[in-house]
């Protein structure tokens, strides 16, 4: 039996067809582990590729996003320094408004002198020396504060018409009608900041 399986294991007949089927077996087996780890690698390959791709697109998302942002900061700069500025001229014309509505209280305080009403002018000043120190501070103000065009309607103001008061002397008179046409300019111009 020994020999039996020693010549069938052992001839040629069956070592060929065995090696040919081992080596065929080792031939597919190598080629599909080869083939295999090739397509591994070209998918590998692939994915690197994409990943790389898209990081390269997310960068640019990225650049865009802080040229962007960028961008957005200086539009809120800008905002802020016109919200500011805007707050500074609200606030600017609010102090306006109100010194000019003091000026407007002292005029009437003045046409009040004029008239014997209220407070007695300074000693050694008359009523028309208050009146040019008034308008040369409202002059002075109003040109630093407002603007030379404006101060010099205050010194044109003589040409607004106005009513001349009664039983008063010709010089409290003048007087009286030049403050009442300096305080029409005035809320002439409290009317333009309004």
């Amino acid at each position: 039996m020994a020999q039996l399986i020693k010549d069938s294991l052992l001839s040629w007949k069956t070592i060929i067809p065995s090696l040919i089927y081992i080596i065929v077996w080792i031939s597919l087996f190598v080629w599909g582990l080869t083939s295999t780890i090739y397509n591994d690698h070209k998918s590998l390959i692939d994915r690197i590729n994409q990943l790389s791709k898209q990081i390269e697109s997310n960068e640019r998302i990225i650049l865009d996003k802080d040229v962007e942002i960028k961008s957005l900061k200086e539009k809120l700069t800008d905002i802020k320094f016109a919200y500011d500025d805007h707050d500074k001229k609200a606030q600017k014309k609010r102090q306006i408004m109100d010194k000019l509505a003091a000026f407007l209280s002292s005029a009437t305080v003045l046409q009040n002198q004029c008239a014997g009403i209220g407070p007695p002018l300074p000693p050694g000043k008359s009523a028309y020396q208050m009146y040019e120190d008034f308008q040369k501070e409202l002059y002075d103000y109003i040109n630093k504060e407002i603007g030379y065009s404006y101060a010099q309607q205050m010194v044109d103001s003589l040409s607004i018409p106005v009513p001349r008061p009664d039983g008063l002397s010709e010089i409290n008179a003048n007087t009286w009608m030049l403050t009442e046409q300096t305080k029409k300019r005035i809320r002439e111009l409290l009317g333009k900041f309004e």
